[in-house]
This record gives C-alpha cells, sequence and structure tokens, in this order.
C-alpha cells in the first residue's frame, strides 16, 4: 500500500467522520435567543416536519391572570398547530400537515404578554438547518425592574378598590344597624337626668364662648347629653376641633364618645348638638366632665 493511497483513505474516513458529525448537529436541539424589544419583538420561526418549536417566556402564562394577561393566536390553523398549556411558561408551535407541497407555507403568530408585543412568522421548512427546537425569550435588568414596578402598581390598585368595596360594605352595613337601633329607640321611652352646666370662657378681646349641657337621655346602654354653645362675639367665628367626654379620678382619661356639633360658630350664632356614649360611668357625677375644644381654647363642664 503506497502512502499517496494511505493518504486518500485518511481523507475520505475523515470526510465520512464530518458528515456524520455534521448530521448528528443538524437533528441534535438548537436554542436561540431573542430579546425582547421595546414596540413590537419579531422573528421568522422555521419549523421542520415531525418536529416543534416551543417558545420559552420568561413569565407564567394565564389567562386568567389579572397581573400578567396573556393571549395567543395564529392566522393559519390548518397547517400550523399552536400549543399551551395553563400555568406554563412556553407556547408549542408545529406542523399539521406533512406534506412537501406546503414547504414555504406561512403563518402568523402573534402573542400579547405583560404589556408586551410579539409577531412571529411560523414558516414551514424542509430544510433540517433552519430548525431551532428552543426559541428562548430573553429579558433585560431593566425590563424586569418595569415589570416589578408596573406589578407593584397593579396590587396596590387591586387592594384600594378591594378596601374601597370593604369600606362600601361596612358603611351600608353600619347605616343598616343604625336604622335598626334608631327603631328600637323609638319603642323605648327614655330615662332622663338632669345635667344642667354652664361654663363661659372669657377671652382676652372681652368676647366669651358659652357652653351648656341641658340633660341626658338614657335608652339602655344608651346615654345621650343634649349640649348647645353660644359664640358671644360681635365679629370673630369660632372653630370647634371637638368634643369629649373624661374622668377626672387620678389621671384625665377620655371616654369613648361620639358627637355631632357645628365645625364653626359665627360672631352671636349659637348652635345644638349631642355627645353620646355607651360608657356607663358617665352616670356618675362626681368625676365626668365635658370638654368643648376650639381655636380660642377649651370650655369644660363639670358635673
Amino acid at each position: 500500500m503506497t502512502k499517496s493511497y494511505k493518504a486518500a483513505l485518511a481523507i475520505v474516513f475523515a470526510a465520512g467522520l464530518f458528515s456524520a458529525a455534521w448530521a448528528k448537529d443538524l437533528d441534535f436541539p438548537k436554542i436561540k435567543h431573542l430579546a425582547i424589544q421595546p414596540e413590537i419583538t419579531r422573528d421568522v420561526i422555521d419549523i421542520l416536519p415531525g418536529r416543534g418549536v416551543k417558545v420559552i417566556f420568561p413569565w407564567v402564562l394565564s389567562r386568567q391572570s389579572g397581573d400578567t394577561p396573556y393571549k395567543a393566536w395564529i392566522t393559519n390553523n390548518r397547517v400550523f398547530d399552536q400549543m399551551d398549556e395553563e400555568g406554563q411558561n412556553y407556547i408549542l408551535y408545529k406542523l399539521r400537515i406533512i406534506d412537501p407541497r406546503f414547504d414555504g407555507e406561512v403563518c402568523d403568530a402573534f402573542v400579547n404578554v405583560h404589556g408586551y408585543h410579539f409577531s412571529f412568522t411560523l414558516r414551514a421548512s424542509f430544510s433540517r438547518k433552519t430548525h431551532n427546537s428552543n426559541v428562548i425569550i430573553d429579558i433585560s435588568d431593566a425590563q424586569k425592574i418595569e415589570l416589578i414596578e408596573k406589578a407593584v402598581h397593579r396590587r396596590m390598585a387591586a387592594i384600594a378598590k378591594e378596601y374601597e368595596l370593604k369600606e362600601k360594605e361596612l358603611d351600608a352595613r353600619a347605616k343598616k344597624l343604625s336604622l335598626k337601633l334608631v327603631g328600637g329607640l323609638a319603642l323605648e321611652s327614655p330615662k332622663k337626668s338632669g345635667v344642667y352646666e354652664k361654663e363661659k370662657l372669657k377671652l382676652s378681646s372681652g368676647d366669651r364662648i358659652i357652653f351648656q349641657a341641658d340633660k341626658m337621655l338614657s335608652y339602655g346602654d344608651i346615654h345621650i347629653i343634649q349640649i348647645q354653645a353660644h359664640n358671644d362675639s360681635r365679629k370673630d367665628p369660632i372653630y370647634i376641633s371637638g368634643i369629649a367626654l373624661e374622668k377626672t379620678s387620678g389621671d384625665t382619661k377620655p371616654l369613648m364618645s361620639e358627637y355631632e356639633f357645628v365645625p364653626r360658630l359665627d360672631p352671636g350664632e349659637k348652635a345644638k348638638g349631642f355627645v353620646v356614649t355607651q360608657d356607663s360611668r358617665v352616670l356618675n357625677s362626681d368625676d365626668t366632665q365635658m370638654s368643648l375644644f376650639t381655636d380660642k381654647g377649651k370650655v369644660v363642664l363639670t358635673w
């Protein structure tokens, strides 16, 4: 065997190994990366008959999700097939028909998810060189931060809406209970207590704020104190910031109560209102007081 013959055999053998390796490489599942674009992310996806292309997204795809709404559709479902699974992060595209006559057949595939738009051209191809088994959608760090911020805003808006609905439900329930309570009070005769106290706060200008409690009406454990105040002034209004019941034994402590009164008294104006509480300690006249808080000072009634 001559040297030239051995060299020729070696070349033929190497060419055979190269061809086998190349053929194996063509059949090996290939991966293609695709970066998300600001407006529309586009690509041509070649599909080999008998195989499929899995497009992998960086998010879970769910049609029921309010946070990441997802929609996908194709324009030619006679030749092409689109498959996905709720709660997964991929879409699988494949050919329905294996027929050389459909080589080069195309189809549009549209995907909307997370506010991003994807437009793919699906193309039937009998070339093993162009087929990629996996297309991975890549997202940048800046896009991740943007999505997180959007998700936070959506969640905050959802929480605010839930809170608003709960608040409306509670308001409706409170109104219903209030009506029921008023109806119950109408069936009772109140027990009257002789609370009549009157105090005057004289201001440096010579004006006076007159505050008085007229009487207390008790309906079971509900105690209503009728009150009135007079702005004895010729020019300055007064502004009421609050009215509170307090116990004075030891340290002054507020009693749980609510009141209804105008927020402002014009010069010379008088107004009536009430303070209501369920705290029975208000019946003890030894250490109970009521305070009217205004922008000019505090007026205290003690009984």
